[in-house]
């Protein structure tokens, strides 16, 4: 990640995060070897602005999810805010 900083990796998910790295590896290098090194430098390119859009996906789907939720706490809520702290600490703080 060139000039980036990663969130450290929960020690759960690091099988998960060193098979996706060995596979993007293996599919990077076998299109080098089809290609050449420019082909590589433009997959490259090309993985991370459909990586970048899949993130942007992602946080404009969990941000359109947290707004369909607040709405349907806002239903379900009789005489309070779903906003209001107080509502969110006591949320928070109560047993599933």
């Amino acid at each position: 990640m060139n000039g980036l900083t990663a969130m450290p990796m929960p020690r759960t998910l690091e099988p998960v995060r060193f098979l996706l790295r060995a596979l993007l590896n293996d599919f990077v290098e076998k299109q080098r070897r089809r290609f050449g090194e420019d082909r590589k430098r433009r997959l490259t390119c090309h993985l991370r602005l459909q990586l970048g859009s899949m993130a942007g996906a992602g946080i404009a789907l969990g941000a359109a999810m947290a707004f369909a939720v607040t709405r349907v706490m806002k239903a379900l809520l009789f005489g309070v805010s779903a906003t209001d702290p107080t509502t969110q600490r006591s949320a928070s703080a109560s047993p599933p």
